[in-house]
């Protein structure tokens, strides 16, 4: 949903989905999964039964990562654009 420049009234309304709050709270979580899933990674390493299944902590730590990524560049854009 896009906001409008000139508002009719003073104050936008954002949704609560998209507050900074949030963000931020979701960018933190996301950047606590990309640490877990480096352990993965190491543990799946070491383990030599593990090896195969390299590839789900590898994506995980991808998404949460990219996740992180997006949201920092939101709220950065947001930052300057008030």
């Amino acid at each position: 949903m896009k906001l409008e420049k000139h508002p009719f009234f003073r104050k936008v309304i954002t949704p609560w989905y998209d507050s900074d709050t949030l963000c931020w709270t979701v960018a933190v979580l996301s950047f606590v999964v990309f640490a877990f899933s480096v352990v993965g990674v190491k543990v799946s390493i070491q383990t030599q039964g593990y090896v195969g299944y390299i590839w789900f902590p590898l994506l995980l730590g991808a998404l949460s990562f990219f996740l992180f990524l997006k949201i920092v560049i939101r709220v950065t854009k947001r930052r300057k654009a008030h």
